[in-house]
């Protein structure tokens, strides 16, 4: 039996994952419909399980976390971090911005979060033509982390990574800034024992430890 997990995050496949197919949310639905033996589905938002409706699933499931976004700075960068991003406006108007990660924001939810965040600070129109776009969030992070970029916003979970956080700087966005990441998780009819019990871990203190220790907010609590 095989599991599919997608996440727009990567640190799972430390912490909880054992291994498994990983693919961008978007392309995850194609997959699980021409593979009959991918058990449960693990799309980044709500829409993804919304588009899913055809898949024999066994309810719409459950709300296991909510991500937020980062703005990130390399060492050496000559940006300066803030929440509201004005260093990043200075650097901008200074022409020290020559390119700028995220993930690509027509299927990667972290990526259209990222848009959302720029259009509403008034700098999406000044980032056209540096834009780095990741084919997912862990791809803007590698992208912002090699200093190939000045800077970047990916996902907190990613930031708070040992390996991401030892190549930078970075202040979390606020919410208000982006719709909500809001991240579900839905099991197919017919799934197997390990399926199950993953699912229920999940749900369980130990699992939401983990997901509260790389920033994801609980249902109904605040990101840490």
């Amino acid at each position: 039996m095989t599991t599919a997990l997608c996440w727009d995050d990567r640190f799972e496949t430390h912490d909880m994952g054992r291994g498994g197919l990983y693919l961008p949310a978007a392309g995850l639905v194609l997959v699980l419909m021409n593979i009959a033996t991918i058990v449960p589905l693990w799309p980044g938002n709500i829409g993804l399980v919304q588009a899913a409706v055809a898949l024999p699933l066994r309810n719409y499931g459950v709300p296991y976390a909510t991500g937020r976004i980062v703005l990130f700075a390399p060492h050496g960068s000559p940006l300066q971090l803030d929440a509201q991003a004005a260093g990043l406006q200075a650097a901008l108007a200074g022409k020290r911005i020559r390119r700028f990660a995220i993930a690509n924001p027509e299927h990667a939810p972290y990526g259209r979060a990222a848009e959302q965040a720029l259009r509403k600070l008034g700098l999406w129109d000044a980032l056209q033509g540096k834009l780095v776009l990741g084919e997912n969030v862990s791809q803007a992070a590698q992208f912002a982390g090699s200093g190939s970029a000045q800077g970047g916003i990916f996902a907190y979970s990613l930031a708070l990574s040992p390996g991401v956080a030892k190549l930078g700087r970075y202040v979390l966005l606020p919410e208000s800034l982006h719709q909500p990441l809001r991240q579900r998780m839905v099991l197919i009819k017919g799934a197997g024992e390990t399926a199950r019990r993953f699912y229920e871990y999940l749900q369980q203190p130990a699992a939401r430890k983990i997901l509260t220790q790389y920033g994801f907010a609980l249902p109904g609590e605040p990101a840490k």
